[in-house]
């Protein structure tokens, strides 16, 4: 699996290698045949242009996805890491993993626009992250032993 990852932030420690785990059991649990994935971890103002940009809303946001289905190719996604800092001070690297697992979802279809595909999108979120916490697979601030 071809997993490439930017990481143009400095607010939050970002693992690639865990990254790239969490992204191939999201993959296996989802029964997701694509091969390749674009992560970028950005800085607030790089999302806020990005939904400047593609959205008309200047505003800060948590995570942008971009479905391309082309090839092997699934998407394009964004995640903006001072987000997570925001809203979960406590534990932003278990906040930034749900922003993964939320952007992943998107790009399979997931929607969250009306209220009963909301249900569905935090029902497959918390099914993920369970699943993910059990086996560890949550970021962390903790940097890998070389």
């Amino acid at each position: 699996m071809k997993i490439l990852q930017h990481n143009n932030q400095a607010d939050l420690f970002i693992d690639k290698k865990k990254v790239k785990a969490i992204v191939e059991e999201i993959f296996v649990l989802k029964n997701i045949s694509f091969t390749e994935l674009i992560i970028h971890f950005v800085t607030q103002e790089e999302i806020s242009r990005i939904h400047k940009d593609f959205f008309n809303d200047p505003t800060p946001t948590d995570c942008i996805t971009f479905p391309i289905r082309e090839k092997n190719l699934l998407g394009e996604v964004f995640i903006c890491p001072l987000a997570a800092i925001e809203y979960s001070p406590e534990d932003p690297y278990k906040e930034t993993t749900l922003y993964l697992v939320h952007t992943i979802l998107h790009l399979i279809g997931y929607n969250d626009i009306d209220p009963k595909e909301e249900i569905e999108m935090r029902k497959g979120e918390n099914e993920i992250m369970d699943h993910l916490i059990k086996k560890n697979l949550v970021l962390s601030n903790q940097i890998p032993a070389i």
